[in-house]
């Protein structure tokens, strides 16, 4: 497969406090972005092997190995680039100037106008951001074979893990509020389906309606691509989900697709791991054991 990554970076100071923007965790935000784009190659990438006895390699994985292009989206010199440790080739970076960086991630969708009919994935994710299933694709594939329908998105779950001494895990995209599934049954686009059912080998796992649309990310086909491509306001910082920062990863799918999430008991099935423990503290688990 061709799978297209871009992911807008930002460190520095901004007029609201975000992890990018804590300028006292330069080394922690430095490591959240490089094991990003390493775990794309790592999961995704031709850079596997099979450790030898005499100490020499061969490359393994070849029906997993993909073509990835990485694209950082950066603005002026506010960015953590040079502190990172990856071969020169591991990604190439997309410039521009900006008075407000909170709307950098509005700049990731003119690499995705320039890219049209080039790549099988269009993929966004936010700098902390990290995949560790080698068949994260695979199972969007099984999606979109089942539903066999470009209106609809599957969005992974988003987790954070607990500290060292309290080994837990916690889903961090719960429902926006106390009557957000009636708002986003409200806001869903007619016709759309209760449930979908993903067959994976002997088992079923289960789809349904997305009661929070953010992940942080976001994974279009060709066809959701064009679609998108084809709004009259395609490009423009659409802000209307919290703050531009959140709508730039949420906005354009969830006005234009019915989006999916794996449901409570099946959450795991597509998931990524927010690298950065923002919304998780030891408190929770205290209150659920």
């Amino acid at each position: 497969m061709r799978i297209l990554f871009v992911i807008p970076h930002y460190y520095g100071p901004g007029p609201i406090q975000y992890g990018s923007t804590d300028v006292s965790q330069r080394k922690r935000r430095a490591e959240s972005l490089q094991t990003c784009i390493a775990s794309l190659h790592q999961q995704f990438g031709q850079r596997q092997y099979l450790l030898l006895h005499d100490g020499q390699a061969r490359n393994v994985n070849q029906q997993n190995i993909n073509m990835l292009d990485i694209v950082i989206c950066v603005t002026g010199t506010h960015h953590l680039l040079d502190d990172l440790v990856l071969p020169q080739d591991s990604f190439r970076t997309h410039s521009c100037e900006l008075e407000d960086p909170r709307f950098l991630g509005f700049t990731t969708y003119d690499v995705y106008r320039e890219s049209v009919d080039k790549y099988d994935w269009y993929c966004y994710l936010e700098d902390d951001v990290v995949i560790n299933d080698p068949l994260f694709f695979y199972k969007l594939d099984l999606f979109y074979t089942t539903v066999a329908d470009a209106r609809y998105l599957l969005q992974p779950s988003r987790f954070e893990l607990g500290a060292v001494s309290e080994p837990g895990k916690t889903y961090i995209d719960g429902p926006l509020w106390a009557d957000s599934a009636k708002f986003m049954k409200e806001l869903r686009l007619p016709g759309c389906k209760d449930e979908i059912r993903i067959p994976f080998g002997e088992f079923s796992f289960r789809m349904t309606p997305a009661e929070n649309p953010h992940s942080g990310c976001f994974f279009l086909t060709p066809a959701h691509l064009l679609h998108m491509l084809e709004q009259p306001w395609y490009g423009e910082s659409a802000v209307g989900y919290a703050g531009p920062l959140e709508s730039a990863a949420t906005m354009y799918i969830m006005t234009l697709f019915h989006v999916f999430k794996p449901a409570d008991e099946c959450i795991s099935f597509l998931e990524v791991h927010h690298n950065y423990q923002k919304y998780v503290k030891d408190q929770i688990y205290a209150k659920t054991n």
